[in-house]
């Protein structure tokens, strides 16, 4: 188990940049890692490794070095090539912004500092991901049946799913992103004047018991109208580019 994610950053650049050599451009720690939320034993160690090139060949030789990290704790690595950080703020901008807002060059050139997105592509990989992930709880809940563990797994797993999106809404109605995943929550409550809703009840309880199954079933509609909300950006309010946002490790 990786307990403080500080203490791993020396050995694991020279063990990578060891095992890629000259290809290696660039190693990023990202996502909880970098902030004051990280749990040791619960949240994800992310790294993104960026090479000028990804053979099959090379992946093997950083395999094994990769693999005794993995048992360690971390994360599998994000693979990046240049090509591929061209075409990622086009296709799947929301995770390039998810990025942004919480990582911390380890080594080599910083990749993500440049990267600017399209607020049309942004808002649109938005609305696709939130129906998407509607249509995904409806099927989710119908498989669980009555099992309310598991529904209420279910649902925790859907709040978190909407965080990025969380993320990239805010900017899109240029409001700051907060640095914890509860102040996200509370800011897109406020922005569609939500009051406490739905969404901070359901990401609140994973230390509670679970619900029963009449709670679960509102809660399920609550979100499914709420997701119906979200979708409806307005087109005014959308900024022509989004700055990026960087996280420092520990903050």
């Amino acid at each position: 188990m990786i307990r403080d994610p500080n203490a791993i950053v020396d050995k694991l650049v020279a063990d990578v940049r060891a095992a890629f050599g000259d290809h290696l451009l660039g190693v990023v720690l990202y996502g909880s890692a970098v902030t004051h939320e990280f749990k040791p034993g619960t949240s994800d160690v992310n790294i993104a490794l960026v090479l000028d090139a990804m053979p099959v060949s090379l992946l093997e030789k950083g395999a094994s070095v990769l693999q005794g990290w993995i048992r360690r704790g971390l994360a599998a690595p994000l693979f990046l090539t240049p090509a591929y950080l061209e075409m990622l703020p086009v296709d799947y901008p929301v995770e390039i912004l998810d990025i942004q807002n919480s990582y911390r060059m380890l080594w080599g050139d910083d990749p993500f500092s440049a990267i600017m997105i399209s607020r049309s592509r942004l808002k649109r990989q938005c609305r696709r991901e939130l129906v998407g992930l509607a249509l995904q709880l409806r099927k989710e809940y119908i498989q669980q049946c009555a099992r309310s563990s598991a529904v209420q797994e279910c649902l925790l797993q859907t709040v978190r799913s909407l965080l990025p999106l969380f993320k990239a809404i805010l900017l899109l109605h240029d409001r700051k992103v907060p640095s914890s995943k509860t102040e996200v929550i509370a800011a897109v409550e406020d922005l569609f004047g939500l009051g406490v809703s739905v969404l901070s009840e359901v990401y609140n309880r994973s230390n509670r018991g679970v619900a029963g199954i009449d709670e679960l079933l509102q809660i399920i509609e609550k979100i499914t109208d709420q997701i119906g909300t979200m979708t409806e950006v307005p087109e005014s309010t959308v900024r022509s580019d989004v700055e990026s946002l960087s996280g420092t490790l520990g903050r």
